[in-house]
């Protein structure tokens, strides 16, 4: 019985540890994308369901210092649609879709200047890499 405790507390404290070094890692690459913040615009590429409940993603590009990178978040943009980025101008391949309630497009196809003041984006949407298991492959 003492066996059983003491292997039960060993992978409860081996399993917080692992998800205390990935919220860790996930907010400190937040934190960059935060203290060195950029904007730029993106597109949407694609969409796709996964996971149990099927949760849906969408695929975003964009491009910094002409150099093309893409993430993913959560929620289901229009293919095509542009899109809002901010990235860290430091490491730009952490990136993430900030919500912004104005047009990017004008009527003449004109694209507009980003308006930092109503740019909003939080921890909650933040993806910083692919799958988990691209964390050790860093």
């Amino acid at each position: 019985m003492e066996s059983k405790k003491r292997t039960s507390y060993t992978i409860f404290i081996g399993l917080v540890i692992v998800l205390g070094i990935l919220f860790s890692w996930n907010y400190s690459t937040f934190y960059g994308l935060k203290t060195n913040t950029k904007y730029t615009y993106g597109k949407i590429v694609a969409n796709w369901k996964e996971g149990k409940r099927d949760y849906d993603y969408s695929r975003y590009e964009y491009q910094v210092n002409g150099i093309k990178f893409h993430g993913k978040q959560g929620d289901k943009y229009p293919i095509d649609k542009m899109v809002v980025i901010v990235y860290d101008s430091e490491n730009p391949k952490y990136s993430m879709i900030a919500e912004y309630p104005l047009e990017l497009v004008n009527k003449k196809n004109d694209t507009l200047m980003i308006q930092e003041k109503f740019v909003d984006y939080s921890w909650w949407n933040y993806l910083p890499v692919e799958n988990v298991s691209d964390i050790w492959n860093e």
